[in-house]
């Protein structure tokens, strides 16, 4: 056998070599100028047939980002670490501690928090504990604020409710 013609020959290569370039070429055409410029149109032609290229999209839908804060009598604030108060390792923290999704479980673990700084508080003769939070919860059309939990004292105590 013939070394020769094992080896592709130079059309083939050619040819290859165009095809991968427009492959290419259309793919980043459709992120360039529907993302980076955000243009739906180019001189009056349409580019919805291009590809849309969106990475991770709706990974976070869901999740909820959040900073505790907690309030003293001047009404100053001081940053809570959630894995200091709960006395747990960062490395080793449980799902849901790190895996918070949508204002119910963050309601959970704020009374958990404030259980604990009670309790710290009360053991070093400090008054009562305001404990406020800064969340925002993952969309598809971005984030959106937990205005309602960022507008109260999470540890305040709730009044029954009546029947």
């Amino acid at each position: 056998m013939n070394d020769d013609d094992e080896r592709p020959r130079a059309g083939v290569l050619l040819a290859r070599g165009v095809v991968f370039l427009l492959v290419s070429a259309l793919l980043f055409s459709g992120c360039a100028l529907r993302q980076a410029l955000r243009r739906p149109q180019l001189a009056g032609v349409s580019l919805a047939p291009l590809p849309r290229w969106v990475m991770f999209s709706g990974s976070g839908i869901g999740l909820t980002q959040y900073r505790f804060e907690m309030v003293d009598e001047t009404g100053a604030r001081a940053p809570v670490d959630p894995y200091a108060v709960l006395e747990l390792d960062p490395l080793e923290q449980p799902r849901r501690v790190w895996r918070v999704r949508g204002p119910e479980q963050l309601r959970r673990l704020g009374r958990r928090l404030c259980a604990r700084l009670r309790a710290q508080r009360r053991a070093q003769g400090l008054g009562p504990v305001q404990l406020r939070v800064t969340a925002r919860t993952g969309a598809l059309t971005g984030w959106r604020p937990e205005r309602r939990l960022e507008a109260r004292d999470l540890c305040a105590r709730r009044r029954a409710r009546r029947p």
